[in-house]
């Protein structure tokens, strides 16, 4: 018994070496490329070949002979063969054996005809996407007639049982027909590797068997080069503030990303759009490269809405963030008085203080806003959140001004603002408000005062004013 355990035990540690043994190609920068002048020492990071390769299946790993190999050689399996670039078919053996433009090639016999693979595994393709491919193919024994015909193939996962076929330029890729040639192929991936967080095969197989007869010819892999583009990202939602009775704040980040965006937004559970164009019963805004947030207005009060952003890189576009909801606020009714008496004392070259002389009937309290009396000014919007600062400019922004008290102090309150500039007017209103969704009363009667803080009289101006 102890025999049989340590025997099953050994099978399946090496079922899981077998299935373990090779080392992924992990992608940095921009593209990835092998001229396979160094297989003498064993094959590159990241690629295997097999033999009995099928349409659903990786197939055997093939045994590779890292020793130099001539063209001709009828042994099956993979070698490290010269690179025909260059060459010509009659190449003595010696050359061939010494050439430093070396070629990773598969020799097929009878068993696995029409089952070679030349394998390329990815770690992911993560943060990368618009995958595109070239690679040399070469016919290098002229003395063999029959003909193999090979495709460019991708799968997923640790064990693909399916592959796709990606169209090549040219279209048809055939090796032998006792020709001595060495062909040039690109393919394009599309959309279909990009940004993939498990593991990525692409392969060149042979999966159908030979036509002719005689001996099946010697095809080798040579100047491999994969390129790809940075992925266009989905940027993340964050949470959403600033909820008011017909608006929002939506905050979102995007690493490392460059392009612009569009936020889409509608009523809750609608299915949002792709690229360019919005889905049915959804709004699209443009934000320019670099945003980080953006303000949602004219929505209707107490109603549900979804939001997504994608990113637009330069025309091609990100899939949608996750979905972010929000529901805007009920609309209020504001306290019916307004503070009022307001007036200044202590007014200098950059401070003032201003006093509230009558409390209004606001349960939650009475915010005061400072603005340049050149604009027009604007009122709080209820349903928003409010910092005070009474350094001036550093409250919460309101239209031209800025946030200087937010408190439910009896009258009289005294703000002492700072940061003022000299010989410039400034109005200050106060708004009172309930507790329950911060509902403000926006009215303009009595609950402003007007100052601008002067320059000291300098000694001329004293001297000139002497009696």
């Amino acid at each position: 018994m102890k025999n049989f355990t340590a025997k099953f035990l050994s099978v399946l540690v090496l079922m899981f070496i077998g299935c373990n043994m090779y080392a992924q190609r992990t992608l940095t920068g921009t593209s990835y490329t092998e001229n396979f002048n160094n297989i003498s020492s064993g094959l590159p990071t990241g690629w295997t070949t097999s033999i009995m390769a099928t349409s659903t299946a990786l197939g055997s790993t093939a045994t590779y002979t890292s020793t130099a190999t001539v063209w001709s050689s009828t042994s099956g399996g993979t070698f490290n063969y010269a690179s025909g670039t260059g060459l010509a078919p009659n190449t003595s053996a010696s050359t061939q054996i010494a050439a430093t433009n070396r070629a990773l090639g598969i020799r097929e016999v009878s068993a696995s005809d029409g089952k070679g693979a030349f394998n390329l595994q990815l770690t992911n393709t993560t943060g990368f996407a618009g995958f595109n491919l070239s690679f040399k193919m070469q016919s290098l024994d002229s003395t063999s007639p029959r003909v193999g015909t090979w495709v460019v193939q991708y799968g997923t996962g640790t064990s693909p049982s399916s592959f796709t076929t990606v169209a090549t330029t040219p279209t048809t890729n055939t090796i032998g027909g006792s020709h001595f040639t060495s062909t040039t192929y690109t393919a394009s991936f599309g959309n279909a590797l990009d940004n993939l967080t498990g593991f990525v095969w692409i392969r060149i197989a042979n999966i159908t068997v030979t036509t002719g007869s005689g001996n099946r010819p010697t095809c080798a892999l040579d100047d491999y080069s994969l390129s790809w583009s940075p992925a266009c990202t989905a940027p993340t939602i964050g949470t959403i503030g600033s909820i008011t009775t017909s608006g929002a704040t939506v905050p979102f980040t995007c690493t490392s990303c460059t392009g612009s965006y569009l936020l889409e937004y509608g009523a809750i559970g609608f299915t949002p759009g792709t690229a360019g164009t919005a889905g049915t019963g959804g709004t699209l805004v443009s934000l320019s490269s670099g945003s980080t947030s953006a303000t949602l207005s004219g929505l209707s009060t107490s109603t549900g809405y979804s939001v997504y952003i994608r990113q637009n890189c330069s025309g091609t576009y990100s899939a949608n963030s996750t979905v972010a909801s929000f529901t805007t606020a009920a609309p209020c009714t504001p306290p019916a008085t307004q503070a009022s008496a307001l007036t200044n004392t202590a007014l200098t070259t950059t401070t003032a203080t201003v006093n509230i002389g009558t409390r209004g009937s606001g349960t939650g309290g009475v915010i005061m806003v400072a603005y340049p009396s050149s604009s027009a000014g604007a009122a709080p919007v209820s349903g928003g959140t409010f910092s005070a600062s009474t350094t001036y400019g550093s409250g919460t922004a309101v239209g031209t001004g800025y946030v200087v008290y937010n408190g439910n102090g009896s009258a009289p309150i005294n703000v002492n603002v700072t940061g003022l500039t000299t010989g410039t007017a400034y109005t200050f209103a106060a708004y009172e408000y309930d507790a329950t969704g911060t509902c403000i009363n926006t009215t303009i009667s009595s609950n402003t005062v007007s100052l601008t803080p002067v320059a000291p009289p300098t000694c001329a101006t004293i001297a000139s004013t002497a009696p």
